[in-house]
């Protein structure tokens, strides 16, 4: 079993990443025969003081 954590400052860009060959490239890399389990979820946390 592999699991990630992928943070993305856009929708725009989770949805480049999945049309990426990159991404298009790990079932196979991972020998990933079923559907993945994916939740998305909206964070907000602070990078800085300012």
């Amino acid at each position: 079993m592999y699991g990630g954590i992928y943070v993305w400052d856009s929708p725009e860009s989770l949805q480049s990443f999945r049309n990426s060959d990159l991404a298009k490239s790990i079932p196979e890399a991972y020998e990933i025969v079923e559907a993945p389990n994916v939740e998305i979820m909206d964070i907000m946390f602070q990078l800085r003081n300012e």
